[in-house]
């Protein structure tokens, strides 16, 4: 079970709710920052807004919508079953029996209360009885603005200052044999469940060229892409134990390291030890173990 010890940062949510039961979030104006100009293809309605700014964390995010068909959804650019709208029997959408559907939406997605974010004004007493997290509606526009891919892009590349909330596991490749997967592209459809950001280091893979790129397009939308050099003499760089300490600082709780065969040399278990010593936890997986844990972490 993922939970927060006191002088760790809060890492961020693995998953989202939204609670779009209440048909005037769709009467309301989309909220927009202040001198911001309005684009052609922003969402009109606040109800339409939150499901694209839902999309755009790149999380597994399930709608509470009450039966009701939301059309914003149709426009959304999300994995399929990214966005989920399951089926709630009429008790469990009675305002009694709150506790009850939060269970049944923990035990469908399969994750820890502490890792599910809920967007509601539902009372807060009642959720923090499961360990949910939760974030009201005049709050959750800049809540998942900082969720983004593009707001934690900022934060780790140093322009936006560190802040919790910004990741939860961290992928390290030992390799980049995506061939040993029967296919790679499992990790576009899939690779959003378990792991948010990918470290590159320069000690295990190239972090330049045909490899490097097809990683990063199967994680584009949802795990930013950062890298550790073993020589600082060149530019700016950051060294692995800078980058571990940024991430722990961003509130990295997991770090998977991943390889053809799931095994490790001397110098990865180095860089495996010296992750534990800052407090993550740590595992070893092939590619193929990874996709079958990224499947496995759906919805029940």
């Amino acid at each position: 079970m993922t939970q927060d010890k006191p002088d760790q940062p809060l890492s961020r949510a693995r998953a989202l709710c939204l609670d779009l039961t209440d048909p005037r979030l769709f009467d309301l104006p989309a909220r927009r920052r202040e001198n911001a100009l309005a684009q052609s293809d922003e969402p009109k309605t606040f109800g339409d807004q939150l499901c694209r700014l839902a999309a755009e964390t790149g999380l597994p995010t399930v709608l509470i919508t009450g039966g009701r068909e939301i059309e914003g959804l149709k426009a959304l650019d999300a994995p399929q079953g990214q966005i989920e709208t399951p089926m709630l029997t009429q008790e469990m959408m009675q305002s009694s029996a709150t506790y009850a559907k939060y269970e049944v939406l923990l035990a469908r997605m399969g994750i820890n209360p502490p890792d599910l974010l809920c967007i509601t004004d539902e009372d807060p007493q009642v959720l923090s009885r499961l360990g949910l997290r939760t974030c009201r509606f005049d709050e959750a526009v800049d809540k998942l603005r900082t969720y983004s891919l593009q707001f934690r892009q900022g934060v780790l590349s140093g322009s936006i200052p560190v802040m919790p909330e910004i990741v939860h596991t961290t992928l390290v490749p030992l390799d980049f044999d995506l061939g040993s997967m029967a296919d790679p592209h499992d990790i576009l459809e899939h690779g959003y469940r378990v792991f948010d950001l990918v470290l590159m280091c320069d000690t295990f893979v190239p972090l330049a060229g045909f490899k490097a790129k097809s990683l990063m397009k199967l994680v584009t939308g949802f795990a930013p892409v950062i890298h550790a050099q073993s020589d600082r003499a060149e530019g700016e760089v950051y060294d692995y134990a800078t980058r571990l300490e940024t991430l722990w600082n961003t509130g990295c709780r997991r770090t998977i390291f991943v390889s053809l065969s799931g095994q490790a040399d001397v110098s990865a278990h180095m860089f495996m030890d010296l992750a534990r010593s800052f407090g993550f936890d740590v595992q070893l997986l092939s590619w193929r173990q990874l996709i079958k844990v990224s499947v496995a972490v759906g919805y029940a």
